[in-house]
């Protein structure tokens, strides 16, 4: 993840997920489109997308340092 700005922070939140695989503390309702956060469950950047054209959204890992597919 690469952000600039020359005045400006960018503070990641950073929530525990359980189980099911979504974050404590966090109502499914609240859940939008392209929200991240940092998993300390599982150690990872998540943002909340769709890889099936917007039929179905779920949290996603992002691992590599690439754009994913």
């Amino acid at each position: 993840l690469v952000l600039e700005a020359r005045t400006k922070g960018f503070v990641l939140n950073r929530v525990a997920f359980d189980a099911s695989g979504n974050p404590i503390g966090i109502p499914a309702s609240n859940f939008v489109e392209g929200m991240m956060v940092y998993d300390v469950t599982n150690k990872c950047l998540k943002l909340y997308t769709s890889t099936d054209g917007g039929n179905t959204f779920n949290w996603k890992c992002l691992t590599s340092q690439t754009c994913p597919d």
